[in-house]
């Protein structure tokens, strides 16, 4: 699985006075707008999705910024990641600017997508499953 996020323990007081930032039919809505941005962007069909262009078309039409590319190559310069860690960020973080309605892929949701990425090789260092 590519997406994983951590949560935190929450106080059961903080909990209690503070409603959900999103209802489900508000997140229902933004997935199915980002859905068709990815049919607009790749086609229609279910290879129409982030998830499964085909890395070289991702690389080439995914409208990653400068910046993005450059935290994506610092990272790798930092973590040795291998080619398809790094397409896999791509997807997340492409993935991520359609959740947020941005028709670019900035520096910050690759870095959102790496920081997944993190937890993943965390899990897998402490012997769980990732």
């Amino acid at each position: 699985m590519d997406l994983q996020v951590e949560t935190g323990a929450v106080r059961f007081e903080e909990w209690a006075k503070t409603g959900a930032a999103e209802t489900s039919v508000v997140v229902r809505a933004r997935v199915g707008a980002a859905r068709e941005r990815q049919y607009a962007r790749w086609g229609a069909g279910h290879a129409g999705l982030n998830a499964f262009v085909e890395p070289v078309r991702l690389r080439k039409d995914g409208r990653f910024t400068a910046d993005a590319l450059r935290a994506l190559s610092s990272a790798e310069a930092a973590y040795a990641l291998s080619a398809r860690a790094l397409d896999r960020a791509l997807r997340v973080a492409r993935t991520i600017a359609d959740l947020a309605g941005d028709a670019d892929v900035g520096r910050l949701a690759v870095a959102e997508a790496l920081n997944m990425r993190a937890l993943e090789r965390l899990r897998a260092g402490l012997g769980e499953n990732a």
